[in-house]
């Protein structure tokens, strides 16, 4: 009985801190002038929310839309100068979503490189047409 009622506190417990770092979202907005890809998630331009919890779940809310998305992210190191930005790749006509630096809002994150990525870099590579685009966040 006494292992009962411990394990039942302990769940409790578990459950208060799950509920408590789920609220712990770090949220980060602005406008995103293009179309774009975030994983395998296609969005269009507009002015988006992007919330970032602290389990690595980041959700991308077009404001403008009101689509969501919720791409697989890793959790990367943060900007040095305090700003907030995201940074994309562009191949051709075609923006990706690589990476979040905003450590004013603990929002770091990089987006691992999706398959339809890789093509456009093989295509901008015989055409040498790639760079990178910032684009800042409040």
């Amino acid at each position: 009985m006494k292992k009962l009622i411990l394990f039942a506190l302990v769940a409790s417990a578990a459950f208060g801190f799950v509920r408590t770092a789920s609220a712990q979202a770090r949220q980060i907005s602005g406008k995103i002038p293009f179309s774009f890809t975030a994983g395998s998630a296609r969005l269009a331009g507009g002015e988006y929310r992007i919330t970032y919890e602290m389990s690595g779940l980041v959700t991308f809310h077009n404001l403008d839309t009101g689509g969501s998305a919720v791409p697989f992210v890793g959790a990367d190191d943060g900007s040095k100068d305090g700003s907030c930005k995201l940074i994309f790749s562009r191949y051709g006509d075609q923006y990706f979503l690589k990476q979040s630096q905003c450590k004013a809002a603990h929002a770091n994150f990089f987006i691992p490189t999706s398959g339809l990525e890789r093509t456009a870099l093989e295509r901008a590579a015989v055409s040498r047409d790639a760079e990178q685009t910032f684009v800042a966040m409040r």
